[in-house]
């Protein structure tokens, strides 16, 4: 019984630090979630254990791919004696199956806008009223739970723009480990325009 409440804290406490990992989120905050995520995953076996393990159950997509940024940053903050290009690729590959695993939900390129708000009809009956009310809130909410996995995606991608932006640079590196994860076609295009884009854009800022 001690173990099971150590660990039903332990994931409590996982699932709130995993809160701030959103692409608005400040550096300081998500430094801080990773830590107290790194502090909590040891109750299950250490930071790439500890995910790996949970990724193993029926989570919900976005507290899954969460976990994914997660492990990729765990995996360049816990071990500072791994020279940076050897914890960079470890990382990418990582944060490549999140956005692989992303694949299958069906995200969009371009998040939904968020409906306006609800009014009733002129001269609307009671009954239509809570029945149009009740489609129009289970809308919002489907469209707001698929504007969070678009931003999980977005922070899966950010982590491996931000990695492999900083020198040494390897964008052929790069372009292996998503090929070898994702597959040949426009998603390693994308990912790699991006990557240039991000790069140009460093250089302009020198």
């Amino acid at each position: 019984m001690e173990r099971y409440d150590r660990a039903e804290r332990a994931w409590k406490r996982i699932e709130a630090a995993l809160e701030l990992f959103r692409p608005d989120g400040r550096l300081n905050d998500r430094a801080w979630a990773t830590g107290e995520i790194a502090a909590a995953v040891k109750e299950l076996g250490g930071p790439e254990c500890g995910a790996e393990k949970a990724l193993r159950c029926p989570l919900d997509p976005d507290l899954r791919l969460r976990l994914y940024v997660y492990w990729g940053d765990a995996i360049i903050l816990t071990d500072v004696t791994r020279p940076i290009p050897e914890s960079r690729a470890a990382a990418a590959a990582v944060y490549l199956q999140g956005l692989k695993e992303a694949k299958q939900y069906n995200i969009p390129d371009v998040p939904p806008e968020r409906p306006a708000i609800f009014l009733p009809k002129p001269r609307m009956d009671e009954k239509t009223f809570k029945r149009e009310r009740e489609a129009h809130f289970k809308e919002l909410k489907r469209i707001d739970y698929v504007r969070t996995l678009y931003e999980d995606r977005v922070v899966l991608q950010r982590q491996l723009l931000d990695d492999y932006s900083r020198r040494p640079l390897a964008p052929d590196e790069l372009r292996k480990l998503a090929t070898m994860v994702l597959g040949e076609g426009p998603d390693v295009d994308k990912l790699m325009a991006a990557l240039a884009a991000k790069c140009g854009q460093k250089r302009g800022q020198n």
